[in-house]
């Protein structure tokens, strides 16, 4: 056993061989947990699973074992990128079967960012109780820049 494989249970080491196997977590979660009911405790147990850095390495060791180290990746990517990627060069494989062969390997070893998401939410109200109608075109004027500043904020969040 390599070093950080220990303590795992024995539905852990399920999740992760099926996980290297196919890159799904949820149906991956479904298999070495079958007495979960929906898809979204399944997701939330993968996930779970996910960020656990024993599970992580035994799945690195499951792919470093197969051949699918993320240094043979690496020099099989080169390779790829020399030949031009094209047919004539690939034997079996089209160009897009290598390509996404290429890219769930790499997100196997984890090895792309993890994605950002921003969650945040925002209430604007107004108080229509005695309101004149000048008031009132201020309060939607005031609500309208809210938005655009608010809006203006997730587009700059969005695009670092």
């Amino acid at each position: 056993m390599k070093t950080g494989e220990g303590k795992l249970t024995h539905k852990q080491k399920v999740f992760a061989r099926q996980y290297a196997l196919t890159g799904e977590k949820t149906s991956s979660a479904k298999i070495a947990y079958p007495a979960v009911a929906s898809d979204q405790a399944a997701y939330n147990l993968a996930a779970q699973n996910l960020r656990n850095s024993k599970v992580i390495t035994y799945i690195s060791n499951i792919l470093d074992n197969s051949g699918l180290s993320v240094d043979k990746l690496a020099g099989f990517t080169g390779r790829v990128i020399k030949a031009g990627i094209n047919r004539k060069n690939i034997s079996k494989a089209t160009p897009s079967d290598s390509l996404r062969g290429i890219e769930m390997m790499y997100k196997l070893h984890d090895s792309f960012p993890a994605e950002r998401k921003i969650v945040d939410k925002r209430t604007l109200s107004v108080n229509y109780d005695v309101k004149t109608d000048e008031e009132l075109l201020q309060a939607l004027n005031d609500i309208t820049q809210q938005a655009k500043q608010y809006q203006d904020l997730i587009t700059s969040k969005t695009k670092q």
